[in-house]
């Protein structure tokens, strides 16, 4: 499996489609557990779904390999800038921004 089944899972937790992008970052997880950014995503769609103790046990696995990253700055590294992004996909961003915030992760 390639890394386009976590994109699918964070596609579908900006869609607020929780349960499956849940299942989805699951199945990325599984095939590729290096890629930390996942579990973040994982716990924020927890977190989105009510699913605290989950979301949090999520995210101390993605703290174990980045232990700085905060709300603000999490995916600042992406390959285009958020500001040449479409306002709507900056308005779901928001969405994710906030499951990270009910993870547990610091601002």
């Amino acid at each position: 499996m390639d890394h386009t089944v976590g994109v699918l899972g964070q596609a579908l937790l900006l869609l607020k489609r929780d349960g499956e992008a849940i299942a989805s970052l699951h199945a990325a997880i599984e095939s590729n557990p290096a890629d930390v950014g996942d579990y973040a995503a994982l716990a924020a769609a927890y977190a989105l779904a009510g699913r605290n103790d989950e979301a949090r046990a999520a995210l101390a696995q993605h703290d174990r390999v980045r232990p700085d990253t905060t709300v603000t700055n999490f995916r600042n590294l992406s390959p285009v800038p958020l500001a040449l992004t479409d306002p709507s996909y900056r308005q779901q961003r928001e969405r994710l921004k906030e499951g990270l915030r009910k993870a547990g992760m610091p601002e």
